[in-house]
């Protein structure tokens, strides 16, 4: 059994291509017997579906964007 992490940078209640292919592919690792989590942006409002694996929702990606790192990550580099 492994441990999974999957990083979302948008997920439920959002509706589009990436979502969905990261919620089923937690979903049938975790009918696997895999320990599956999915780190994925906070979400204002509304409620949490019931999931075979774990949601951590974090402010993570709003506060990359504010940083250094964000801005520097296509910053042409000098040959």
């Amino acid at each position: 059994m492994a441990r999974l992490l999957y990083v979302a940078q948008t997920f439920h209640p959002k509706q589009g291509g990436a979502e969905r292919y990261i919620d089923r592919l937690a979903e049938a690792m975790s009918k696997r017997g895999h320990e599956v989590y999915v780190l994925a942006p906070a979400m204002s409002g509304g409620r949490e579906l019931e999931r075979r694996y774990s949601l951590v929702r974090t402010d993570f990606y709003e506060r990359y964007k504010k940083g250094i790192l964000y801005f520097l990550r296509a910053y042409p580099m000098a040959a």
